[in-house]
């Protein structure tokens, strides 16, 4: 697949399998790129402001703020960039 060459983790989503060396991986800068842009996409053109994508206090199942600015998105990249400079560590390349 041609989009695997811009994702970022080292496993691949579908098959939970490590990817094979020759597929390049992007870098932890890309991913933070990447994360600016949907939270701009999302706080701007969609009208969802700069607050953490949450779940209504009042209203279940309905969810309020900007998604890419989650618990769960923060979680993810807080681990990307964990994984990344271990992977940095071991194999002494840019990953």
């Amino acid at each position: 697949m041609a989009d695997q060459n811009h994702r970022c983790d080292e496993n691949d989503i579908w098959t939970g399998r490590t990817k094979v060396p020759s597929i390049p991986h992007a870098t932890y800068s890309t991913a933070q790129k990447m994360r600016a842009g949907f939270s701009h996409k999302f706080g701007r053109d969609h009208k969802l402001g700069t607050q953490p994508w949450s779940e209504h206090p009042t209203i279940t199942g309905k969810f309020i703020g900007n998604p890419s600015l989650s618990v769960t998105v923060s979680q993810y990249m807080v681990s990307l960039h964990h994984r990344k400079v271990s992977a940095l560590h071991v194999s002494g390349t840019n990953c």
